[in-house]
C-alpha cells in the first residue's frame, strides 16, 4: 500500500470517526440511533467493556455518579468526550468505520486511568 493511499484512508476514516457528534444532556436518539449507557464513577466505567456495531452511529450515554469530573478517551481513535460533572449527563455520539482488536477507553483526568479508570470499545458487526 503505498503512503498516499494509506494517508488518504486514514484521513477518511479518521473524519468519519472524529466527525464524532458532540452534544450535552439526555439523548435524543429519534431515528433508531442505539444507545449505550455508561456510568462514570470513581474509579470505573461500568460497563468497562461497550460494544457497538460498525459503522453505525451509536449514542454513548455517559452518566457521571462519582463526586468529580471524568472524561470518556478513546485514544486511537482521538474521541474525548467533554466533562462529565458529578450528577450529570453527556452523550457522545460516533461511528466506528472497521472492527478489529477491541479499543481502549481511559479517563483523562490526572490518576484516574493508573487508578484503574479503563476499558474496551469493541466494534463489532452487529452489537452483543
Amino acid at each position: 500500500m503505498s503512503t498516499g493511499l494509506s494517508t488518504q484512508w486514514f484521513t477518511n476514516w479518521r473524519r468519519l470517526v472524529a466527525a464524532a457528534f458532540l452534544s450535552t444532556g439526555v439523548a435524543a436518539c429519534g431515528g433508531g440511533t442505539p444507545e449505550v449507557a455508561v456510568t462514570l464513577s470513581e474509579y470505573s466505567f461500568e460497563p468497562n467493556r461497550v460494544s457497538i456495531a460498525r459503522a453505525q452511529k451509536t449514542a454513548i450515554k455517559l452518566t457521571n455518579k462519582g463526586t468529580v469530573d471524568h472524561f470518556f478517551r478513546v485514544p486511537q481513535l482521538n474521541v474525548t468526550s467533554p466533562a462529565v460533572a458529578p450528577g450529570k449527563t453527556v452523550v457522545l455520539e460516533l461511528a466506528v468505520p472497521r472492527g478489529g482488536a477491541p479499543l481502549r477507553i481511559v479517563c483523562t483526568v490526572p490518576g484516574h486511568a493508573e487508578a484503574g479508570m479503563v476499558g474496551e470499545l469493541v466494534v463489532v458487526d452487529r452489537p452483543r
